[in-house]
């Protein structure tokens, strides 16, 4: 009865106009954000007839507003279309929002509003929603503008009268190397290296903002330590500072083109390291896709564009190196977000970070591939009575000390327009561009030295010594095999193979003959006449140094 007695209330005539007229739960949600409800809130009925009259006026078409009837002259009130309703409405908006120190704004194709501190992005639902409620305040119907296909119209209006250039957004950093968001304002270091704390700014366009203060006395005592224990060369402690710093600088203002990665097995502050960079940002600008994601999945790739960095505890399957390259460089790349068409992503500035136990395998890489790279080896294991599980929660405690070093990197990157040269990163890089290419390591690890100077241009008689390029695809083949490495089709290897040595095609029986020997590997060879052709201990460096870019 009772339950009877409340559905008939509810039902009640009054009840159900006040429901129908309602907001939805998602409007009441925006309510909650002081900014967007203050604007709300202070959003006026317009009056559209007298705004219409004015504009009419201003362009000298006073006679469209006067007709004659009866012999007399008399006014007319000017019809004002519902395109032109939108218009005025997004204007009054947009001075609304700067007259209360706010702005909404359509940046880098999304729109964004300002909540005195920074720009926060609004989803296409939030900004329809929005300017629902806004063109509800200044007089259209609740009705009309809750209509989908009216909300659509009035969301791409929004953003065609709000649009920011590119030009307005990179002038915010012209005079200054790098702005940087933290709690209790805007840091803006210049181009030689000063650093000046300044209030915030609508203008300087960040999309971001850190949960910590800017304090320049502030030290970091724990993390010196930890750092220390973990990672004791200090050109590698300041490498690992300088690519967090890096994270703050725009692409356009420096393109180092780099990316690093954290290299160890387990228990080793790899973890920590992660923790604390991403306190440093803040969770909210950094992703955390794998290598794998951001080769194949445009929708992974989209996530990057108002992130800082992108930060993965593991690289995940078989990587695009050129697809990766791309990213590490910060060009234009391929899109897709859900429901939207694939479009191209430009002007990001988000920077990588890979902890990894084991380095990337199942690609053969170019140069081009490994100079994008800064790898830091963490073998210093951590006995299992020293580890401290809220290690990561005491180092937050100093983040406003942690961040003076990562400004000092800034300083650095500013200074020598580079990363700091570790010797440890240089020798795990060395080390990678080995293991990664099977066929420096067949040729290296199986002790193939060439018999003629892979220059000579001249036809070489088949007495000096020789493989035919089938048997030696074979002998390859089997090493990686064995090896368990990745091998090139016949195809590639036949490419690879004239950087080390001569190969001569069309001889005997139409073979193609590859000018080498090893005394490690059996294979029936021709043997040379000329007992002087000795290995050469340059080959490992004439190899690195002729790999093409």
């Amino acid at each position: 009865m009772e339950t009877n007695d409340l559905f008939n209330k509810i039902m009640a005539t009054d009840n159900i106009i006040s429901i129908a007229l309602g907001r939805t739960s998602f409007e009441m949600e925006l309510m909650k954000s002081p900014v967007l409800s203050e604007i709300i809130t202070q959003m006026p009925k317009l009056p559209f007839e007298e705004i219409k009259r004015e504009e009419m006026i201003l362009h000298n078409d006073e006679n469209k507003l006067k007709r004659i009837r009866d012999g007399k002259e008399e006014e007319v009130c000017p019809t004002v279309s519902v395109s032109e309703k939108y218009i005025y409405i997004n204007r009054a908006l947009s001075t609304l929002a700067d007259k209360i120190g706010s702005g909404i704004a359509h940046i880098y194709g999304e729109l964004y509003y300002y909540n005195r501190s920074k720009w926060v992005n609004m989803s296409e639902q939030t900004a329809s929603n929005f300017i629902s409620i806004i063109a509800q305040k200044a007089g259209l119907y609740n009705s009309f503008v809750s209509n989908f296909k009216v909300k659509k119209n009035m969301y791409m209006q929004l953003n065609a009268d709000l649009l920011v250039s590119d030009e307005m957004i990179n002038a915010s950093v012209t005079e200054f190397m790098t702005i940087v968001n933290l709690r209790n304002g805007t840091i803006k270091i210049s181009e030689d290296g000063e650093v000046i704390l300044h209030p915030f700014s609508k203008n300087d366009y960040l999309r971001y903002q850190l949960e910590y203060d800017y304090d320049p006395t502030a030290t970091c005592p724990m993390f010196d330590k930890f750092l220390d224990e973990v990672l004791p060369e200090k050109a590698a402690q300041d490498l690992l500072m300088e690519m967090i710093g890096y994270c703050f600088i725009p692409t356009q203002k420096m393109k180092l083109e780099r990316s690093l990665m954290l290299y160890g097995p387990g228990a080793n502050g790899k973890g920590v390291v992660f923790d604390i960079v991403v306190s440093i940002l803040g969770e909210e600008h950094v992703s955390g896709f794998s290598m794998d994601a951001l080769s194949h999945d445009a929708n992974a790739r989209a996530q990057l564009k108002d992130k800082l960095l992108n930060y993965a505890t593991e690289l995940g399957g078989k990587c695009n190196p050129d697809m990766i390259k791309k990213l590490i460089s910060g060009e234009p790349v391929h899109v897709k977000t859900l429901y939207k068409d694939v479009t191209m992503m430009k002007n990001y500035s988000c920077k990588f970070i890979f902890n990894t136990n084991a380095l990337p395998r199942g690609a053969e890489n170019t140069n081009a591939f490994f100079r994008r790279w800064e790898i830091l080896p963490f073998d210093v294991e951590i006995p299992s009575e020293k580890r401290d599980i809220h290690l990561s929660k005491k180092l937050k405690t100093e983040l406003s000390g942690i961040f003076n070093r990562v400004l000092d990197g800034i300083k650095r990157l500013i200074k020598n327009k580079d990363f700091t040269k570790s010797e440890l990163s240089t020798k795990m890089l060395e080390e990678y561009k080995f293991q990664s290419n099977s066929v420096f390591r067949f040729i290296t690890e199986e002790e193939w030295i060439p018999t003629v100077d892979k220059n000579d241009d001249s036809k070489i008689s088949s007495e000096i010594q020789h493989v035919s390029l089938k048997e030696f695809y074979k002998t390859y083949e089997n090493y990686c095999n064995e090896s368990g490495c990745p091998s090139n089709s016949k195809l590639d290897f036949g490419k690879k193979i004239r950087q080390y040595f001569k190969v001569q095609e069309k001889c005997t029986n139409n073979e193609t003959w590859v000018f080498a020997k090893s005394e490690k590997v059996s294979i029936t060879l021709k043997r040379s006449t000329d007992a002087s052709l000795e290995r050469s201990d340059d080959i490992i460096n004439q190899v690195m140094n002729d790999e093409q870019l």
